[in-house]
């Protein structure tokens, strides 16, 4: 999940949509209150509201009625409001929601990490096979419209890829704290990378061993693993910014 994240993350980074990232997981949220209310997976909700919204932006995005980064501001409040008022109908509940807010790695079950590990090998194989053409879609949109067949299908594409790896990612780091993941390593990578390819394998590695360190201290310490692993990664990310000095 965090070479998913990260590699993802740089196109992201480049496109300067991190708040994509901040509304999908929000909008997912109202999908697990739902799913919990009647009795569904919230996997499969999780990861359906996640495309949901993510077809509905793409959409909304085209139409040029609203700027990219306050649509996004406003699907994230949509969705946690959202959640929030069907949550107050719920009488009763047993499960911890505040798992989906911040992470537990204990909730993850042996058909999670099969699901996990399939997903991974798709986007990881499209992001390989497909470098080149969202790398275009992400430097420049207006250029790709021109040097790509299909650029509106290859962009849906590539935001669906994002929506379905991060709302897997959110039983593990948490609605709250997912965004990291799509934003700190690739930024840290930039601050020493000598190419727009180095950024990309940097952001990977530095998520990756971001993510056993932090899970290693949470068993330690005893304490959240998605907040071990993103407060681990802002402190890499402050140490790189006392290090490489401009």
């Amino acid at each position: 999940m965090s070479l998913m994240l990260s590699w993802l993350g740089g196109y992201v980074v480049l496109r300067r949509e991190v708040v994509l990232a901040h509304a999908m997981p929000n909008v997912a949220f109202l999908g697990v209150v739902l799913a919990f209310m009647f009795g569904y997976s919230i996997t499969f909700a999780i990861v359906l509201f996640t495309v949901i919204a993510a077809l509905l932006i793409d959409y909304l995005r085209r139409k040029n009625l609203i700027h990219s980064d306050s649509l996004l501001e406003i699907f994230a409040q949509f969705g946690l409001a959202s959640a929030v008022i069907v949550l107050s109908f719920v009488k009763g509940y047993q499960i911890d929601l505040t798992q989906f807010l911040f992470g537990d790695i204990l909730a993850i079950s042996h058909t999670d990490l099969y699901f996990t590990f399939a997903i991974f090998v798709l986007v990881s194989l499209s992001l390989y096979k497909w470098h080149h053409v969202f790398l275009k879609l992400s430097l420049s949109e207006s250029f790709s419209h021109v040097s790509l067949k299909n650029s509106r299908l290859w962009h849906t594409f590539l935001i669906l890829l994002v929506a379905v790896s991060i709302g897997l990612a959110m039983k593990i780091v948490g609605i709250l704290l997912v965004a990291a993941f799509t934003t700190v390593p690739a930024n840290i990578a930039k601050l020493f990378a000598k190419s727009i390819k180095q950024t990309f394998v940097f952001a990977a590695i530095i998520g990756l061993i971001t993510t056993f360190v932090g899970l290693h201290v949470s068993a330690l310490w005893d304490v959240p693993s998605g907040a071990s692993i993103v407060v681990l990664l802002i402190s890499t990310l402050f140490f790189t910014f006392a290090v490489v000095r401009p």
